[in-house]
């Protein structure tokens, strides 16, 4: 296409030749025109070279047996199409910077991102009758009983997704009997692919409460130890 006469003129300042991206089967290589300058002093610059939407499953994750009163926000999509070496991703929420991670994308066929805590849902924890002692009467063991309950509250003014995440015990020894009951029970299982680690996903509409419970049962030799437990 040529374009002449007025409107060349008045654009011409404004012109930005376009990237040229090729996709190969092992390397993405990227054809600037642009020019771009080099500082001298070792700093690094960073570079446009291509922008792409992904659809993403937004969530906040909660782990409270881990952090018990954070709620953080994230996003999770597929990897893109195309090679993508490793480094640093900057991460914006609402136009204002949050932090930045580090993506390996042979790590996983998933890109899961974390936008900082999300300060409109409250969790707290309530322990209930926690016990340590001896059962039995001829052969004694211990016994370690956990309960918690898990108190989760949005404020948002729309409805939101979450994910609370808990690592269930697992026994690793025919000796170690673990029970396990959860209330209400868990819908999502392994996840990502980790023995043990449940989580129950749900929306909360603005204003509600969840509530979740988790009870174990933990008998183990009277002369042994059990590490791990919560």
């Amino acid at each position: 296409m040529t374009v002449t006469g007025s409107r060349l003129a008045k654009g011409a300042d404004d012109y930005i030749a376009p990237m040229v991206e090729t996709q190969g089967n092992f390397v993405t290589e990227y054809e600037v025109p642009a020019k771009v300058s080099l500082a001298a002093d070792g700093r690094e610059i960073s570079v446009g070279l291509s922008k792409q939407n992904l659809s993403v499953k937004q969530l906040v994750r909660i782990a409270p047996r881990v952090s018990r009163d954070t709620a953080v926000l994230t996003a999770d999509a597929a990897r893109p199409d195309g090679v993508w070496l490793p480094g640093q991703v900057q991460l914006r929420r609402d136009g204002s910077y949050v932090g930045a991670i580090y993506w390996n994308p042979q790590d996983s066929e998933r890109f899961s991102m974390s936008f900082g805590r999300d300060p409109l849902v409250r969790v707290t924890v309530e322990n209930r009758n926690a016990k340590s002692g001896q059962v039995g009467i001829f052969k004694q063991e211990n016994q370690k009983r956990v309960a918690d309950t898990y108190v989760v509250t949005s404020f948002h003014r729309q409805p939101v997704d979450i994910l609370v995440l808990e690592p269930t015990p697992v026994s690793q020894d025919e000796k170690v009997s673990v029970k396990v009951a959860l209330s209400p029970e868990a819908n999502v299982k392994d996840w990502q692919q980790r023995r043990g680690l449940v989580g129950w996903e749900r929306s909360l509409k603005p204003n509600e409460t969840a509530r979740f419970n988790v009870d174990y049962v933990i008998d183990y030799p009277k002369e042994g130890t059990v590490q791990g437990l919560p």
